[in-house]
Protein backbone atom coordinates (compact mmCIF):
# COMPACT_ATOMS: atom_id res chain seq x y z
CA UNK A 1 0.00 0.00 0.00
CA UNK A 2 1.32 3.71 -1.09
CA UNK A 3 1.53 6.00 1.68
CA UNK A 4 2.68 9.72 1.57
CA UNK A 5 5.84 9.86 3.71
CA UNK A 6 4.38 12.86 5.38
CA UNK A 7 1.33 10.93 6.59
CA UNK A 8 3.71 8.51 8.22
CA UNK A 9 5.80 10.91 10.03
CA UNK A 10 3.27 13.19 11.10
CA UNK A 11 0.85 10.27 12.50
CA UNK A 12 -1.37 9.12 9.47
CA UNK A 13 -3.54 10.25 6.87
CA UNK A 14 -6.97 12.18 6.72
CA UNK A 15 -10.40 11.01 7.50
CA UNK A 16 -12.44 8.78 4.83
CA UNK A 17 -14.96 11.20 2.53
CA UNK A 18 -18.45 9.39 3.57
CA UNK A 19 -21.79 9.21 1.91
CA UNK A 20 -23.52 7.60 4.78
CA UNK A 21 -27.16 8.70 3.26
CA UNK A 22 -29.52 8.57 0.01
CA UNK A 23 -28.90 12.39 -0.85
CA UNK A 24 -25.84 13.13 0.62
CA UNK A 25 -23.55 15.69 -1.74
CA UNK A 26 -19.93 16.71 -1.31
CA UNK A 27 -18.46 19.56 -3.43
CA UNK A 28 -14.61 19.77 -2.69
CA UNK A 29 -11.12 20.97 -4.22
CA UNK A 30 -8.67 18.55 -5.10
CA UNK A 31 -5.57 19.14 -2.27
CA UNK A 32 -2.95 16.89 -4.24
CA UNK A 33 -2.50 14.29 -7.35
CA UNK A 34 -3.88 11.41 -6.64
CA UNK A 35 -2.08 8.47 -5.61
CA UNK A 36 -3.03 4.80 -6.06
CA UNK A 37 -2.96 1.56 -3.27
CA UNK A 38 -4.07 -2.04 -3.22
CA UNK A 39 -7.71 -2.70 -1.77
CA UNK A 40 -7.59 -4.31 1.44
CA UNK A 41 -10.60 -6.71 3.47
CA UNK A 42 -12.39 -4.09 5.01
CA UNK A 43 -12.41 -6.92 8.39
CA UNK A 44 -9.22 -8.76 8.15
CA UNK A 45 -7.39 -5.83 6.17
CA UNK A 46 -5.79 -8.51 4.23
CA UNK A 47 -4.81 -7.20 0.36
CA UNK A 48 -7.27 -8.20 -2.10
CA UNK A 49 -6.83 -9.81 -5.61
CA UNK A 50 -8.58 -10.44 -8.48
CA UNK A 51 -8.97 -14.32 -9.36
CA UNK A 52 -5.91 -14.08 -11.57
CA UNK A 53 -3.82 -13.19 -8.84
CA UNK A 54 -3.71 -9.28 -9.47
CA UNK A 55 -4.14 -6.93 -6.92
CA UNK A 56 -7.19 -5.07 -6.20
CA UNK A 57 -6.49 -1.81 -7.16
CA UNK A 58 -7.76 2.15 -5.82
CA UNK A 59 -7.58 5.75 -6.19
CA UNK A 60 -6.88 7.70 -3.42
CA UNK A 61 -7.49 11.68 -3.66
CA UNK A 62 -7.23 14.09 -0.91
CA UNK A 63 -9.43 16.72 -0.83
CA UNK A 64 -10.16 19.86 1.06
CA UNK A 65 -13.74 20.07 2.73
CA UNK A 66 -15.71 21.96 4.91
CA UNK A 67 -16.34 19.22 7.39
CA UNK A 68 -14.99 19.13 10.70
CA UNK A 69 -15.31 16.87 13.02
CA UNK A 70 -15.58 18.42 16.78
CA UNK A 71 -13.86 15.80 18.91
CA UNK A 72 -10.68 16.88 16.50
CA UNK A 73 -9.66 20.55 17.53
CA UNK A 74 -6.77 20.18 14.81
CA UNK A 75 -9.19 18.70 11.87
CA UNK A 76 -8.66 20.71 9.09
CA UNK A 77 -11.26 19.32 6.60
CA UNK A 78 -8.85 17.31 5.00
CA UNK A 79 -10.66 14.25 3.68
CA UNK A 80 -9.89 11.34 1.31
CA UNK A 81 -11.49 9.94 -0.95
CA UNK A 82 -11.18 6.34 -1.92
CA UNK A 83 -12.42 5.79 -5.52
CA UNK A 84 -13.16 2.17 -6.17
CA UNK A 85 -16.31 -0.01 -7.61
CA UNK A 86 -17.39 0.24 -10.85
CA UNK A 87 -20.29 2.59 -10.03
CA UNK A 88 -18.04 5.50 -8.14
CA UNK A 89 -15.81 4.57 -10.63
CA UNK A 90 -17.95 5.20 -13.62
CA UNK A 91 -19.66 8.25 -12.13
CA UNK A 92 -16.08 9.78 -11.88
CA UNK A 93 -14.42 8.77 -15.27
CA UNK A 94 -17.63 9.95 -16.76
CA UNK A 95 -17.55 13.46 -15.62
CA UNK A 96 -13.59 14.19 -15.89
CA UNK A 97 -13.68 13.35 -19.57
CA UNK A 98 -17.22 15.37 -19.70
CA UNK A 99 -15.24 18.37 -18.22
CA UNK A 100 -12.64 18.16 -20.82
CA UNK A 101 -9.29 16.76 -18.33
CA UNK A 102 -7.36 14.13 -18.80
CA UNK A 103 -7.78 13.27 -15.19
CA UNK A 104 -8.32 14.66 -11.62
CA UNK A 105 -5.87 17.65 -10.63
CA UNK A 106 -4.44 19.71 -7.85
CA UNK A 107 -7.01 22.20 -7.98
CA UNK A 108 -10.00 20.62 -9.66
CA UNK A 109 -13.40 21.01 -8.27
CA UNK A 110 -14.96 17.52 -7.37
CA UNK A 111 -18.90 17.22 -6.65
CA UNK A 112 -20.51 13.40 -5.39
CA UNK A 113 -23.61 13.22 -4.91
CA UNK A 114 -25.15 9.86 -3.42
CA UNK A 115 -28.54 9.12 -5.23
CA UNK A 116 -29.95 5.75 -5.20
CA UNK A 117 -28.88 2.55 -4.11
CA UNK A 118 -29.05 -0.02 -7.32
CA UNK A 119 -30.34 -3.87 -7.02
CA UNK A 120 -29.09 -5.71 -4.29
CA UNK A 121 -27.04 -9.39 -5.50
CA UNK A 122 -27.21 -12.38 -3.96
CA UNK A 123 -25.07 -12.27 -0.90
CA UNK A 124 -23.76 -8.82 -1.32
CA UNK A 125 -25.27 -5.20 0.06
CA UNK A 126 -27.29 -2.52 -2.92
CA UNK A 127 -24.65 -1.34 -4.56
CA UNK A 128 -24.52 2.94 -3.91
CA UNK A 129 -25.03 4.55 -6.83
CA UNK A 130 -23.57 8.37 -7.84
CA UNK A 131 -23.69 11.29 -9.92
CA UNK A 132 -20.63 13.19 -10.18
CA UNK A 133 -19.49 16.69 -12.10
CA UNK A 134 -15.72 17.87 -12.14
CA UNK A 135 -14.44 21.05 -12.95
CA UNK A 136 -10.59 21.32 -13.52
CA UNK A 137 -7.91 23.75 -11.93
CA UNK A 138 -7.42 27.15 -13.92
CA UNK A 139 -3.80 27.61 -14.98
CA UNK A 140 -1.85 30.34 -15.62
CA UNK A 141 0.23 31.64 -18.49
CA UNK A 142 2.17 35.30 -18.18
CA UNK A 143 -0.66 36.38 -16.00
CA UNK A 144 -3.54 35.17 -17.90
CA UNK A 145 -5.73 33.01 -15.92
CA UNK A 146 -7.68 30.26 -17.72
CA UNK A 147 -9.65 27.12 -17.18
CA UNK A 148 -7.21 23.74 -17.91
CA UNK A 149 -10.38 22.75 -20.12
CA UNK A 150 -13.55 24.36 -21.44
CA UNK A 151 -16.27 24.80 -18.64
CA UNK A 152 -19.53 23.27 -19.77
CA UNK A 153 -22.31 25.31 -20.58
CA UNK A 154 -24.38 23.72 -17.52
CA UNK A 155 -23.07 21.35 -15.10
CA UNK A 156 -22.87 18.30 -15.87
CA UNK A 157 -23.81 14.96 -14.82
CA UNK A 158 -22.28 12.22 -15.17
CA UNK A 159 -23.18 8.59 -14.51
CA UNK A 160 -21.92 5.38 -16.18
CA UNK A 161 -25.33 4.52 -18.37
CA UNK A 162 -27.03 4.22 -21.81
CA UNK A 163 -30.08 6.60 -22.58
CA UNK A 164 -32.94 6.10 -20.89
CA UNK A 165 -35.50 3.16 -22.86
CA UNK A 166 -38.72 4.78 -24.05
CA UNK A 167 -40.70 2.26 -22.18
CA UNK A 168 -39.38 3.42 -19.34
CA UNK A 169 -39.96 7.31 -19.65
CA UNK A 170 -43.53 7.16 -20.94
CA UNK A 171 -44.47 5.55 -17.37
CA UNK A 172 -43.84 9.38 -16.42
CA UNK A 173 -45.91 12.16 -17.18
CA UNK A 174 -45.08 14.14 -20.51
CA UNK A 175 -42.07 15.81 -19.21
CA UNK A 176 -41.29 14.31 -16.47
CA UNK A 177 -39.29 10.62 -15.39
CA UNK A 178 -41.12 8.39 -13.08
CA UNK A 179 -39.10 7.80 -9.67
CA UNK A 180 -37.13 4.56 -9.63
CA UNK A 181 -37.38 2.10 -6.92
CA UNK A 182 -35.05 2.82 -3.78
CA UNK A 183 -34.65 6.87 -4.66
CA UNK A 184 -36.18 9.00 -2.33
CA UNK A 185 -38.95 11.12 -3.71
CA UNK A 186 -38.47 14.26 -2.51
CA UNK A 187 -34.65 14.34 -3.20
CA UNK A 188 -35.98 12.75 -7.00
CA UNK A 189 -37.78 16.27 -7.48
CA UNK A 190 -34.80 18.33 -7.26
CA UNK A 191 -32.45 16.36 -9.33
CA UNK A 192 -31.80 17.49 -12.65
CA UNK A 193 -33.15 16.04 -15.85
CA UNK A 194 -30.15 14.74 -16.93
CA UNK A 195 -29.09 12.59 -13.89
CA UNK A 196 -32.93 11.42 -13.59
CA UNK A 197 -32.57 10.18 -17.35
CA UNK A 198 -29.74 8.65 -16.11
CA UNK A 199 -30.78 6.85 -13.16
CA UNK A 200 -33.80 5.29 -14.72
CA UNK A 201 -31.29 4.14 -17.79
CA UNK A 202 -29.10 2.57 -14.49
CA UNK A 203 -32.32 1.09 -12.81
CA UNK A 204 -33.61 -0.42 -16.03
CA UNK A 205 -30.00 -1.62 -17.52
CA UNK A 206 -29.50 -3.23 -13.96
CA UNK A 207 -33.39 -4.89 -13.73
CA UNK A 208 -32.58 -6.71 -17.14
CA UNK A 209 -29.16 -7.80 -16.14
CA UNK A 210 -30.32 -9.33 -12.74
CA UNK A 211 -33.77 -10.14 -13.15
CA UNK A 212 -35.89 -10.28 -9.77
CA UNK A 213 -36.73 -14.05 -9.28
CA UNK A 214 -40.32 -15.53 -9.32
CA UNK A 215 -41.90 -16.11 -5.47
CA UNK A 216 -42.42 -19.78 -6.35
Amino acid sequence: MTQDANDILMGGGSAALKFDTIGVSHTSTVAAEPTSSQQTDFRTKAPETWPDGSPKMQVLVQLSTTLRDPAKPDDDGTRTLYIKGKELTNAIRNAVRASGASGIHTGGVLTITYVADGPAQAGLSAPKLYAAQYQPPAVSFAGVTASAAPAPAAPVQAYATQPAPAAVAQQALPGTLACPPGVDPGMWATLPPATQEALVAAHTAQQQRFPAEPPF
